[in-house]
């Protein structure tokens, strides 16, 4: 694996957090999960259609840093 060098706001930081104790999980397997299927949501979406893919990744982008 290659290590990513990604800033998660507080949100997530909060949102991993709680996972971690719900689901007995480790901090790197939620995020790769996470992360995982959000790739699958953009790549089905711009199959269809890639300026809502664009506007989906520009609105989440913006949502994750507050």
């Amino acid at each position: 694996m290659k290590k990513l060098e990604i800033l998660f706001g507080q949100n997530q930081h909060l949102s991993i957090s709680g996972l971690m104790r719900e689901l007995g999980a480790n901090k790197s397997e939620i995020s790769r999960a996470a992360m995982q299927l959000g790739l699958m949501q953009i790549k089905e979406i711009n199959a269809m259609d890639k300026q809502s893919a664009q506007d989906l990744v520009a609105m989440n982008d913006f949502k994750s840093k507050q």
